[in-house]
């Protein structure tokens, strides 16, 4: 997790910049993970949950779009398995 989340964004910086500006200014140097658990499931706001998912579900995309042969995840097209999916992974 710790790699995932903190380590490989000197790879891809422009999605790495993106995942991080999905947080409030005052998280982007801590604990990003953490910060997107605050946002996917403690949030009452359903527009800022939303938001972050795409945010989580992008840099997921962003991490495998390594492998050959990769093309974009056709599940984090659809909103309510990108919710539900990147809440569950920001819990770890």
């Amino acid at each position: 997790m710790h790699w995932l989340y903190h380590e490989t964004g000197r790879y891809l910086p422009a999605q790495w910049a993106r995942f991080r500006s999905g947080v409030p200014d005052s998280d982007r140097d801590g604990d990003l993970v953490a910060a997107y658990n605050r946002l996917l499931n403690e949030s009452g706001d359903v527009e800022v949950q939303r938001s972050a998912a795409q945010g989580w579900c992008d840099w997921e995309d962003a991490l495998v779009s390594w492998e050959p042969g990769w093309s974009p995840s056709a599940r984090f097209h659809e909103p309510d398995f990108r919710l539900q999916f990147a809440r569950i992974v920001a819990r770890c």
